[in-house]
């Protein structure tokens, strides 16, 4: 190449101007490389399961409520049959911010209550639940908010059971975070916990809305501490199952904790589907040659086009979608196999 060639060839220098002939390259470029990451960070957001539509109930304005105060396993206020709830009601109940009302409720167990706060809730779960507070709080209730002779509901026994599902802190899952569940949420979870904010156990289900109930000890009484190193894990729990009302108690046997791997065949078939894709992927890309066919790969093909300039920038579309297609696959695969 004589001198003459080399000082018309464009070349790229940071701290001058850009050539005129690499501006459309680089535009090219610079647009592959934008277009890739933001094609990887949708993909990343459209993946994230939802939560749900969990939150305070700032709406329905400062909810009063008076019933039956039972303080075991956590504290419930059981209102009296009506029209629309003809076993009665339960609403769960917690303080403000990491706190229960254990220490307060004590006095009123047993006994006609009345109590107000702010409601949570979400509405694939059918429990109600108060952050009592405000102008009334706990206390006993004046004559006539609570039918005489009324003195809570009779459990009803449901038998011996084994269910699988999440261990949760009822506020945070009813709405006071989001995500009020999953590993993230592990430390929140045992905190409010040990701070006296009832647990319950999720049971998901593949058709339908999760069943959620909530958990005592085998005895009747607040879960032990050992429970709190399953929080926010997927486990399997023997126990007693009972109804209060329109609320499921389960009494847990403190030693029959189990904890699963989530989803593990799915797990372990989208795993396989990737390195299989991966590797089908290479095979095209370098080429191959079997006794049958053959096939010069995509390297040869591309080169001295204006792909192969762009063969970079494109990684990480081609992630995304082997990831997309590894995902489609090992959900319809496992799904069958279940």
């Amino acid at each position: 190449m004589s001198r003459s060639e080399q000082n018309e060839t464009p070349f790229f220098v940071g701290y001058l101007p850009v050539p005129k002939a690499l501006v459309g390259f680089l535009a090219v470029i610079v647009g592959a490389v934008v277009g890739g990451g933001l094609v990887v960070a949708a993909a990343f957001a459209l993946g994230q399961g939802g939560w749900g539509d969990a939150s305070f109930k700032w709406g329905d304005g400062y909810q009063t409520r008076a019933g039956i105060l039972q303080v075991a396993p956590y504290p419930v206020l059981y209102v009296a049959p009506d029209d629309d709830y003809p076993n009665g009601r339960a609403v769960v109940l917690s303080g403000q911010g990491k706190r229960g009302v254990q220490r307060r409720a004590e006095a009123l167990d047993g006994k006609p209550t009345e109590l107000a706060g702010i409601g949570l809730g979400r509405s694939e779960v059918g429990i109600e639940f108060i952050q009592v507070g405000g102008r009334v709080k706990l206390g006993a209730a004046e004559e006539g908010l609570v039918p005489a002779g009324w003195q809570g509901p009779e459990p009803v026994d449901l038998g011996d059971r084994t269910l699988s599902g999440e261990l949760v802190d009822s506020k945070c899952y009813l709405g006071a975070m989001r995500p009020g569940q999953g590993k993230t949420h592990k430390l929140c979870a045992n905190l409010c916990v040990i701070g006296g904010i009832p647990p319950m156990f999720v049971v998901y289900r593949e058709v339908g809305d999760p069943l959620v109930m909530l958990l005592a000890d085998s005895s009747g009484g607040p879960v032990p501490e050992a429970m709190l190193n399953h929080t926010s894990h997927y486990v399997e729990l023997s126990g007693r199952l009972e109804r209060r009302a329109d609320l499921l108690v389960f009494k847990v046997d403190p030693a029959s904790p189990r904890r699963l791997q989530e989803r593990d065949m799915a797990h372990v078939i989208r795993l396989g589907v990737t390195v299989l894709l991966g590797f089908v992927l290479w095979q095209l890309w370098v080429g191959f040659k079997l006794d049958l066919v053959s096939y010069a790969g995509l390297e040869r093909e591309l080169r001295g086009t204006w792909l192969w300039d762009l063969r970079y920038s494109l990684i990480p579309v081609y992630a995304v979608l082997t990831l997309w297609v590894a995902e489609r696959l090992a959900g319809l695969i496992s799904s069958r196999a279940e």
